[in-house]
């Protein structure tokens, strides 16, 4: 025996035994190192009866150990195993080889070694009932472990290769008679909790094997399986990179694989190769590729071969397809509940391929199958990308093929089929029971069979996605040979019709748009053995209508589905700045912050204020600012009680024309000039966005507008409160009688008349100090009625103004200005109470009150007169009326003007006819009221002309100047009128002072 315990042997070679040394078997000596450092040595044992080397350190060492006599065991073919290997808890370092070999051993343990560098350790057996440990051995990347075992006429083999780490581990079992196949009758082999190895094992020639791979973290896994008569390897819980299985050669005798796969982590599996019968069953796992190339070298039938995947995952992605299934002959493949998400190939999956070239194409790529049955039940595949069947590829002949229950979401095939293509002639294919959405091809969005016998396509549900593809689609869903049943539930994308083309081959499902010129709505769809929306309606004008898109509204236009025909489009002239003013989907009309019938209503947390008519964000709004409206007839009061009466040929043209000009100019940056004077000398009667909007709290339109009228009606109120409270004083206070107070007054203006000019202007001035409360309150209320004429006859025509929509969600006279409130409001009978009778008898009421007000001899009576007709000639005493109804036209017209074509016509026909009825009549007394009222009608005319929603600059610049002149005339006609009445006094001052 050699024995060697705590030595250091260092720049040695030696040889110990050899063939000159022959011996007996059985003899020889056993060899045992314990505690031994080796450096740079190379040794060579042979002939060694046991080996025993335990924590031994081999640095920059090439050292062989024989263990039996080789040439004694190799010509006696019935020797038995007799010695035993142990290699256990040695390091091996600086490039180390270490040779073990062995003709008779019966155990063999290397356990516990560390190989560093690039060293390694090679074991080889002859002719050994063996039992194999490889365990618990640490490796550094380069270290590898090959070992081999080639043997004869032995039964049986176990292996067991357990808690390794790292580096390179390669074993094979064969068998070295190339003329008997089963000379080893059994191989057990179980490789267990190994991580970080690349790990290679080859079997050949062994009647039954097992192989047993589990709870390894492992690099690479490579498997050659060589002839064998029964082969059972079963995979659990490993996390592999990549796993190759591969079946190196078929010949003519029987062989059977039972490979089963459960709960694995695997990158990329491959499965090569071909056996007589096989049963693979791959369930739980989770992939990023896999590829099986099957062939049976037999005819047997199929239920001979199987493959089964079940519940597994190919989540990864990636360019390359999830699963690859190649030369299945008669063969059975059931691929049940497995999920496939995000795998592109750009080439796809139908692409003919061999299996020398690149395997990865498409979701599930079945390819070169002949005579085979293909069952998918319970997938889940989307989001996967290919030239052609980006879910699923079939490429067979002779074969049957079912697909059911499964969901297929967001494929997408460049050229054709984005759920299945099945290319070949097939006895069956059967669609059933599956969810189709969203996916997209150019071809045959969702399948594309090819010649069949028969076919099956019931009860599924296909939901066609919009093409999105850069290449031109024909717009077909489902293409077969063979009729398709009806018995499925379709539905196309948007704005396109159905077309179910069962008249020729290929029979066709078409989900298309409709041709320029035509629209259609929603979608067409396919239930119940009915279908819907399966034609085109034709384009009215006030819609836009392309190819495949959304019908485009024309600006101004409010647009919905009818209520009689879901169908087709009704549209309706939109409330100004309520709709959008450019070309705009049907169904996308109303501003920000509008919505609902005409854009009627406030969006969400949106309400309607004041000097705009845009809806303004609930958090803008103050309740404070209500006082500005309950405060301003008090304001207007206090202007029209200290308004000069003398003056009426002045404020009317000016108040006329402040409240017309708004109606007429473009928009834009006038809004917010317009929206304030309109607020001021009109309350209600302009609807602009001024760009000044302010709300006070959630207020609907009706409420809106009652707040409005609020302002004129409560200054008139309050004129007439004001005149009922003075009359009584003047009745029970001891007032002095206004008759004497008239005679008085009447002499006076007999003696004005023969005076000069400043005579005349004195004694005005006498008599507008000499007016009395009565007078002054009730000219203030006359003039009142007369300035907010115009406001409350627009509030009041518009709270009327309704029109019949007729639409899918409304079918009902609404308010034009606001949709969403019905016409049949009990608030309406008073607005009509107060229009009819008194708004609209109001020019002709005039009339009568001028008659009451002659036939009384009072100061108050005359200076009633003074407002109505003061400032017109002794003919025209009438033209009140006149301005009064031409007030009445042009509100009218304006609260009709967003909903009628002809209503600008008509404002411009109704100014210009106001103009030369002017200018013929002349109905002012005085040129100087004349001259104002031509300027301000004339301005009024030209701006009628240039009104257009289309403002160009030049046109605003004319504008300005034609709004500006007739107010600057009007100033400077105040200015002159205030100078004179102010020249008499002053000149009185001053002599008064100078006599002093």
């Amino acid at each position: 025996m050699w024995i060697a315990r705590v030595t250091l042997v260092r720049r040695c070679t030696f040889q110990f035994g050899g063939e000159e040394k022959e011996t007996e078997s059985g003899l020889g000596q056993p060899l045992n190192w314990t505690d031994t450092s080796i450096h740079d040595c190379s040794l060579d044992f042979k002939n060694i009866t046991e080996l025993f080397i335990h924590r031994t350190s081999f640095f920059s060492c090439s050292i062989g150990f024989e263990v039996g006599d080789i040439l004694r065991q190799v010509t006696n073919s019935h020797c038995q195993p007799t010695a035993d290997i142990h290699f256990t808890n040695n390091s091996i370092g600086n490039n180390s080889d270490i040779n073990l070999g062995s003709v008779s051993s019966r155990n063999i343990f290397l356990m516990g070694n560390r190989l560093l560098d690039q060293s390694s350790i090679n074991l080889w057996n002859w002719m050994g009932q063996v039992h194999l440990e490889v365990t618990n051995n640490d490796m550094e990347r380069d270290a590898k472990m090959i070992i081999s075992c080639l043997m004869r006429n032995m039964t049986s083999i176990s292996t067991v290769l357990l808690r390794n780490r790292g580096g390179f581990l390669d074993c094979t079992f064969a068998d070295t008679d190339d003329l008997v196949l089963g000379s080893l009758s059994h191989a057990a082999i179980l490789i267990s909790a190994n991580l970080d190895v690349q790990l290679s094992v080859g079997t050949d020639s062994i009647r039954s094997l097992q192989l047993s791979l589990s709870d390894n973290h492992l690099e690479s896994f490579r498997y050659i399986l060589g002839t064998s008569y029964e082969v059972h390897t079963t995979a659990q819980r490993n996390r592999i990179t990549n796993y190759d299985l591969k079946h190196t050669f078929c010949r003519s005798y029987e062989t059977t694989l039972n490979h089963s796969m459960e709960d694995n982590d695997i990158d990329h599996f491959n499965y090569i190769g071909c056996t007589s019968r096989f049963n693979v069953n791959i369930t739980n796992n989770r992939f990023h590729h896999t590829v099986m190339a099957v062939e049976s070298e037999s005819d047997n039938h199929p239920e001979a071969h199987v493959i089964r995947l079940e519940g597994n995952q190919w989540l990864e992605g990636g360019n390359t397809s999830a699963l690859f299934i190649g030369n299945a002959v008669n063969c059975v493949l059931y691929i049940i509940n497995n999920d496939i998400r995000g795998y592109d190939s750009s080439y796809g999956a139908g692409e003919p391929i061999t299996l020398k070239g690149d395997l990865t194409r498409g979701g599930i790529n079945i390819y070169n199958a002949i005579g085979s049955d293909v069952y998918l039940s319970h997938n889940r595949i989307q989001n996967c990308t290919a030239a052609t069947g980006a879910a699923i590829s079939i490429v067979m002949k002779e074969g049957t093929i079912s697909v059911e229950d499964s969901e297929f979401t967001h494929n997408l095939a460049s050229i054709n089929s984005g759920v299945l293509s099945v290319w070949g002639d097939n006895r069956n294919v059967t669609v059933r029971g599956c969810i189709m959405s969203q996916n997209e091809a150019p071809h045959a969005s969702i399948t594309s069979l090819g010649k069949l016998q028969t076919t099956t396509i019931s009860n599924n549900t296909i939901h066609v996605s919009k093409s999105k593809s850069k290449v031109d689609s024909d717009h077909s869903v489902v293409v077969s040979d063979r009729p398709i049943s009806q018995m499925n539930r379709l539905f196309c994308p948007p704005e396109t019709k159905l077309k179910l083309d069962s008249s020729t081959e290929p029979y066709l499902w078409l989900c298309s748009p409709c041709e320029d010129g035509k629209y259609i709505l929603g979608a067409g769809t396919l239930e119940n053995h009915k279908t819907s929306n399966t034609k085109c309606q034709d384009c009215p004008s006030y819609l836009q209508c392309s190819n495949g898109e959304t019908p485009k509204t024309l600006p101004g236009y409010w647009c919905d589905r009818s209520s009689t025909d879901k169908t087709t489009l009704v549209c309706y002239d939109c409330p100004s700045d309520y709709c959008k003013n450019w070309v705009h989907n049907w169904n996308d009309s109303c501003t920000d912050g509008r919505v609902g019938v005409l854009c009627g209503e406030c969006a969400k947390d949106h309400t309607l204020g004041f000097l705009s008519s845009s809806c303004i964000h609930r958090d803008k709004c103050h309740g404070g600012l209500i006082s500005v409206i309950l405060l301003a007839p008090f304001g207007y009061i206090t202007l029209l009680v200290l308004l000069p009466i003398g003056d009426g040929s002045i404020w009317k043209s000016a108040s006329f024309f402040l409240q017309t000009f708004p109606l007429l100019v473009g928009r834009g940056q006038w809004n917010r000039v317009k929206g304030v004077v309109s607020f001021v000398f009109a309350p209600g009667s302009n609807d602009v966005s001024s760009g000044m909007g302010f709300c006070v709290g959630d207020t609907n339109y009706v409420q809106r507008e009652g707040l409005l009228l609020y302002i004129p009606l409560a200054t008139v109120a309050l004129f007439g409160l004001a005149c009922i409270a003075v009359m009584l004083w003047n009745r029970y206070g001891g007032r002095r009688d206004n008759r004497v107070e008239f005679q008085q007054l009447l002499m006076e203006k007999e003696g004005e008349e023969e005076k000069e000019e400043g005579e005349e202007e004195e004694t005005e001035e006498k008599e507008e100090k000499g007016r009395s409360r009565f007078s002054r309150c009730s000219t203030g209320l006359i003039t009142s009625c007369l300035l907010v004429y115009s406001g409350v006859i627009s509030i009041c025509l518009k709270l009327l103004f309704c029109v019949q929509v007729q639409t899918e969600n409304t079918n009902s006279w609404v308010l034009y200005n606001a949709g969403n409130i019905t016409c049949d409001g009990p608030w309406r009978y008073t607005v009509v109470a107060i229009s009819a009778f008194v708004l609209l008898p109001s020019p002709f009421v005039i009339i009568l009150l001028r008659k009451k007000m002659k036939s009384m001899n009072s100061h108050t009576s005359r200076d009633i007169l003074m407002v109505l007709e003061g400032c017109y000639r002794k003919r025209c005493k009438y033209w009140e009326t006149v301005y009064l109804l031409r007030k009445l036209l042009i509100s009218i017209i304006y609260v009709l003007g967003s909903y009628l074509y002809w209503a600008r016509t008509a404002m411009r026909v109704v100014i210009l006819t106001s103009l030369s009825s002017h200018l013929v009549i002349q109905p002012f007394g005085d040129s100087m009221g004349q001259a104002l009222e031509t300027v301000c009608l004339f301005s009024l005319s030209l701006l009628s002309v240039l009104d257009t929603t289309e403002q160009q600059t030049g046109n605003v610049l004319l504008e300005i100047v034609l709004v500006v002149a007739p107010l600057l005339f009007a100033s400077a006609l105040m200015l002159r009128k205030g100078w004179t009445k102010m020249k008499g006094p002053i000149i009185r001052k001053i002599r008064q002072w100078r006599g002093q």
